[in-house]
């Protein structure tokens, strides 16, 4: 395999990043907060990694006449009568995030210092997410799609039209990863006008449940409710899924 030029950026090595190289780099994304100090710098190097890569590539078009050639069209999420695509969110990378534990992250707290602020855990958030040791998940990267709910709609109707539990179903780091992003209720993936914000995810004991949230007061309302319970969700709330094919 011919090597790659050699790059003009210097590399990092994960020793080598202070303290305050970490700050700076979370001061720039509030997202990046959620990170250990090794969880960073292992971040920080790939993001370094990727920089130099594409300054490789940048350089090496510059050498290269540049030739027309047909380009693939990413496949659009398609609508249907039920849900229309609004957009996506690339999810965290499994290998720079350790596992996460939902009790050190869903905590209410709507002070200045709060990673994220949160005003409310109702419904049985805390009983089945929580309680214990709580939900630990190991993250894995992946797509997150988000549709717009066209008509007010049961949970039975949306699962199906995202092709069933199984496809349905995200994770609480899916969700806790958009709030991150929005921690003060900024204009983000998730609604942020009171409207829900709906996730379908297995709770401790794999059971799949309703998971809402929606930017309330100062802070975000966490709720969740059973499927068994029917529930009708409005129009123009926000349904999001890791499936990017609706049943029709």
């Amino acid at each position: 395999m011919p090597k790659s030029p050699p790059s003009t950026s210097p590399e990092i090595a994960a020793e080598e990043i202070t303290k305050e190289d970490i700050a700076r780099w979370q001061e720039e994304d509030v997202a990046n907060l959620i990170f250990t100090d090794e969880e960073a710098k292992e971040r920080m190097v790939f993001e370094k990694e990727q920089e130099t890569e594409a300054k490789i590539q940048e350089q090496q078009k510059k050498k290269k006449p540049k030739v027309p050639t047909p380009q693939p069209t990413p496949a659009q999420p398609q609508n249907s009568d039920l849900l229309e695509f609004v957009g996506t969110v690339l999810l965290p990378n499994p290998v720079t995030i350790s596992g996460f534990v939902a009790k050190d992250n869903f905590v209410k707290d709507t002070s200045r210092k709060a990673k994220v602020r949160i005003s409310y855990l109702v419904g049985n958030f805390t009983k089945w997410f929580l309680k214990g040791a709580g939900k630990i998940e190991d993250p894995n990267a992946a797509i997150l799609y988000y549709y717009r709910l066209r008509t007010a709609s049961l949970d039975a109707p949306i699962i199906s039209e995202l092709g069933g539990e199984t496809k349905a179903q995200t994770t609480l780091t899916d969700l806790f990863s958009q709030m991150a992003k929005q921690p003060n209720g900024e204009t983000g993936a998730l609604l942020n006008n009171g409207w829900w914000n709906i996730f379908y995810i297995p709770d401790t004991n794999e059971v799949l449940r309703t998971v809402c949230v929606g930017w309330h007061d100062v802070g975000w309302c966490v709720y969740a409710c059973s499927l068994e319970v029917p529930y009708l969700w409005s129009g123009d709330f926000r349904v999001f899924s890791r499936n990017s094919v609706l049943k029709s």
